[in-house]
């Protein structure tokens, strides 16, 4: 076996993941367990500990075996030069916490912090759709909308740790409120909770759906379920919101000039059939010609796990 392990850290609100890898990023064992988020931040790095304890007994090791680095993905916005972690909407109360400094102790080696959609990136990057691929964007379509940008091999954090954050995109400055404060994010219109929400506006005009019989309140997997079987409000939602994330991409395009776009979260891997064409087709009519021309989008390939691989990669990057 390697000489050096390293600890991967998939942290949500709902449950905790951790994986353990051997010197070349291979994955040895994956543990997940709840997370409890509101006893804090000291009592889950405290548990954190011991079901990393649990990952290097389940892949075989010694108790004890050293492990170089930590990985730790985080669902909310963390810089990962001060590693603090700044006010998560999936774990309450944990308002700039220095999630870092807090979890070294615990940990016994170096840690490194990234959001999880940062996580995500890398994951697809490193082992999923991205491998191979220099120049990628990952964007996750899911509850919300978020995004990572590998350029050169490495992820762009930018100043603060917030670049990729291609959900905040403005596509319709006059549109819906969105939960960042702004206006016509893109994540106001495409993501899941957005698609829900206009299925249930074109409802409550008195169009005809299947979905009336569908139990309340409706979700994107309700809109998803009825799209697949024929329903044409649903079909009508989803064209409309792979419109507007295709006018997204297209932004994306311009400005990051990728080699490979990848979608994944629920929605994409649920829907691919209702968004991949429409996405890839505005492409092609809307971005400038040469970067369009030299663009794929694909779908994700590591699925949930994406953002733990995302973690086991940013643990190695510490020592490699």
């Amino acid at each position: 076996m390697s000489d050096r392990y390293f600890i991967g850290v998939d942290l949500g609100g709902t449950s905790m993941r951790v994986a353990i890898a051997g010197d070349a990023g291979e994955l040895l064992a994956h543990v997940k367990a709840s997370t409890y988020p509101e006893a804090g931040p000291e009592s889950v790095f405290e548990r954190l500990s011991a079901l990393a304890d649990e990952a290097r007994t389940t892949a075989g090791l010694k108790h004890g075996a050293a492990v170089a680095a930590w990985g730790v993905a985080f669902p909310g916005p963390v810089n990962h030069l001060s590693g603090v972690l700044t006010t998560p909407p999936n774990l309450p109360g944990w308002h700039n916490v220095p999630v870092r400094d807090l979890l070294t102790p615990y940990a016994k080696a170096p840690v490194v912090v990234a959001n999880d959609a940062h996580a995500a990136a890398l994951g697809e990057h490193n082992y999923g759709a991205g491998r191979g691929v220099s120049e990628m964007v990952y964007m996750t379509i899911s509850t919300g909308i978020g995004g990572g940008v590998i350029s050169r091999d490495t992820l762009l954090y930018g100043a603060d740790g917030t670049a990729g954050e291609v959900g905040h995109i403005v596509v319709d400055w006059r549109g819906p409120n969105c939960n960042c404060g702004n206006r016509g994010c893109l994540e106001a219109l495409a993501s899941g909770t957005a698609i829900a929400k206009a299925a249930v506006e074109r409802l409550q005009t008195g169009a005809k759906s299947s979905l009336q019989a569908f139990t309340q309140p409706l979700t994107a997997k309700d809109v998803i379920e009825a799209a697949h079987q024929g329903d044409p409000l649903a079909n009508e939602v989803f064209h409309e919101a792979a419109r507007i994330l295709g006018a997204g991409c297209v932004s994306v395009v311009n400005l990051v000039n990728p080699r490979l776009i990848v979608l994944g979260g629920g929605v994409s891997l649920h829907a691919a059939n209702l968004l991949l064409g429409p996405v890839r087709e505005r492409i092609a009519q809307r971005a400038l010609e040469l970067p369009r021309g030299n663009v794929n989008v694909v779908l994700a390939e590591l699925g949930d796990e994406a953002g733990l691989y995302g973690a086991i990669a940013l643990a190695r990057q510490v020592v490699t």
